[in-house]
């Protein structure tokens, strides 16, 4: 659903906001005053509203306004493609979060092969490490200020963060797990604790709509299981007023 709006102040705006599942997005240099900076006559105090100085551009819009997908169970992750007889998974526990609320996470490897495997779980220090994941956090940019994004995060530049899942530390030990054929071992982190951490720069997701992306890759003489493998992203929702070059109105593509 979208639908022109008649003015800045009309009924049409107001119905427009009051509609679950729906947001104005705003115009963009168009002018609805007809005749302003056109004729000899002055033109009044609504002129500043008129964005005629550029005009052409498309008028204000009520647009549907897709919703986050629906939550699952935090502990059962989408999967991604096995490598080897192992897949990693992804679960996104929300997927709607308080502007300053631990964002969890949870991370995940199932044997989907007919054989028991071994492979590099976590390292052991005064608290759990995950040296062989990370976590990408990315949102897109407008193309223009104040237009809406796709939904999908298709045709949008990104901004990514990519989070590490390990710190500084003196005495350490690699634990292995043996996972029998269909058994998964599953991580829970809180993605805001790691993004804070100096190791990840002191960072602080602010509001607005997060791709999650996930990897776990284990190099050769690290590990009994070699390989890389990735998880099918998740979407969350930060919730608050967005930063300006963050998109806040999305629409199905």
């Amino acid at each position: 659903m979208q639908a022109t709006l008649a003015g800045l102040d009309s009924p049409s705006r107001r119905a427009c906001e009051a509609r679950p599942g729906c947001a104005v997005v705003e115009a963009r240099c168009y002018c609805p005053c007809r005749g302003a900076a056109r004729t000899a006559v002055p033109d009044g105090p609504e002129a500043p509203a008129c964005q005629c100085e550029c005009g052409g551009g498309p008028p204000a819009t009520c647009a549907a306004v897709d919703p986050p997908p629906p939550p699952g169970p935090a502990d059962e992750p989408v999967f991604g493609e096995p490598v080897a007889g192992l897949a990693l998974g992804l679960a996104v526990g929300g997927p709607n979060f308080a502007s300053r609320a631990p964002i969890t996470v949870t991370l995940a490897l199932k044997n989907t092969s007919s054989a028991p495997i071994v492979v590099n779980s976590h390292v052991e220090t005064d608290e759990v490490h995950l040296d062989w994941f990370e976590i990408e956090l990315a949102y897109p940019l407008p193309t223009r200020p104040g237009e809406p994004c796709r939904a999908d995060f298709e045709g949008h530049a990104l901004r990514r963060v990519r989070v590490g899942l390990s710190d500084d530390r003196e005495e350490s030990a690699r634990i292995e797990r043996t996972l029998d054929p269909g058994e998964v071992l599953r991580h829970r982190v809180d993605l805001r604790g790691w993004m804070a951490r100096a190791v990840n720069g002191g960072q602080s997701p602010g509001p607005g709509r997060y791709r999650v992306s996930a990897r776990y890759r284990v190099q050769a003489g690290d590990g009994p299981w070699i390989g890389e493998l990735s998880a099918p992203p998740r979407l969350l929702t930060i919730e608050g007023a967005p930063a300006p070059e963050m998109c806040g109105v999305f629409i199905d593509p």
